[in-house]
């Protein structure tokens, strides 16, 4: 994963605490995500502690100090003639 950054100066009364990396989500590829604690998603829906669901939307996804991000992976084409194997 790559780090998108983006420039940002604080004013004197602000302080840096913790650098947070975007995880991207390019076409055909998904973030999948567990809660740490009970919360809600970036669409609003409500998480209890250990769900996991996936994020497919493309682009940058932000995950919360709550959420953790599982694992992330590419999609597979299946064709009918064709075997995993």
């Amino acid at each position: 994963m790559r780090c998108a950054r983006f420039r940002y100066t604080p004013r004197v009364e602000v302080s840096v605490e913790e650098t947070i990396c975007a995880s991207i989500v390019r076409p055909n590829q998904a973030l999948r995500l567990r809660a740490l604690k009970e919360t809600k998603d970036r669409q609003g829906t409500p998480r209890v502690t250990g769900e996991e669901w996936l994020v497919d939307k493309v682009g940058p996804y932000y995950a919360a100090r709550i959420v953790l991000r599982w694992a992330s992976g590419c999609g597979v084409h299946l064709v009918a003639n064709l075997s995993l194997t």
